[in-house]
């Protein structure tokens, strides 16, 4: 017995069937590619930011927060470059030094580890050398409202991707993704200084130095001075420097004649405090001189 094969309009339904199951099909999968586009997106502005700032709740086995990312090592933002982007976090920049450990020139006692030791953003393997969203365009940094146009001597305090059209605005995956970095590029220390056997202070000068990645010279130690004299009687004597996250030594000297230009290693009269001032309020810290 002969079998009938498939007439003309048979074949057509059959193919029109095929046709619309491969387009909700290829719609669904479209659909999944593009919301991993996205999610790889928000990804990386969340990695790159951290390599900015460093990331959160990291602490040593002894509790001492970990601060780490570009802004604690070279002591500021990076700035956007010409042409505009952010590569001063995946290349080092000529004005900075290496990572190392430095010894302020005036004091041998006070070291402390500053200068670049990026890359700070982990790129894919084979990557050009650029950091790019999930739809293959650049991410571009901003100023702190959220917009384009830096100049390059302008900080970065943002970040943008224009999404999956790389135009501005759009709706859906189109859609700008923005993300501005939290106003913790700076924190406020308040420094007291007192007598270790609680009396009085001595009615000579004090000097209060904070000591950090100083990036007006290629991030080389510095230190950012105070001086104040005591009052007669007076027990403590207390400042507040502005400075930011990361590691720190704090160091206050006395001496009739102390300077911050002077030669602070024969000013016997002095104690160091290390601390690692987080991003955020930081903690009161109490300096005893003998």
């Amino acid at each position: 017995m002969r079998r009938r094969g498939l007439t003309l309009v048979e074949l057509v339904v059959v193919l029109l069937i095929l046709v619309a199951v491969a387009s909700l099909a290829l719609r669904s999968t479209e659909g999944l590619v593009q919301q991993g586009r996205f999610d790889s997106t928000q990804r990386t502005l969340v990695n790159v930011e951290a390599g900015v700032l460093g990331s959160e709740g990291l602490r040593q086995p002894d509790g001492t927060p970990i601060v780490g990312g570009f802004l604690a090592d070279v002591g500021r933002l990076p700035v956007a470059g010409s042409p505009a982007g952010l590569q001063e976090l995946l290349t080092r920049p000529e004005t900075v030094d290496p990572y190392s450990v430095q010894v302020f020139p005036d004091d041998a006692e006070i070291s402390l580890g500053t200068g670049w030791r990026g890359p700070y953003v982990r790129l894919p393997p084979g990557s050009a050398l650029e950091i790019r969203d999930g739809w293959g365009n650049p991410i571009q940094p901003t100023d702190a409202s959220g917009a384009l146009g830096l100049a390059a001597a302008d900080s970065i305090a943002g970040l943008l991707s224009q999404g999956s059209d790389s135009a501005g605005g759009g709706s859906g995956y189109a859609n700008d993704q923005r993300r501005l970095f939290p106003d913790l590029s700076t924190t406020t220390v308040h420094v007291t200084v007192e007598r270790a056997d609680g009396t009085a202070l001595a009615t000579q000068p004090i000097l209060i130095v904070l000591y950090g990645p100083d990036p007006s010279s290629a991030s080389s130690l510095g230190g950012t001075p105070h001086t104040v004299t005591p009052l007669a009687s007076q027990m403590s004597v207390s400042h507040y420097f502005q400075t930011t996250p990361g590691p720190k030594v704090l160091r206050a000297y006395q001496g009739a004649t102390v300077s911050f230009s002077s030669d602070l290693g024969s000013t016997r009269t002095r104690v160091a405090h290390v601390v690692v001032l987080p991003r955020g309020p930081s903690p009161s810290i109490t300096l005893k001189l003998p």
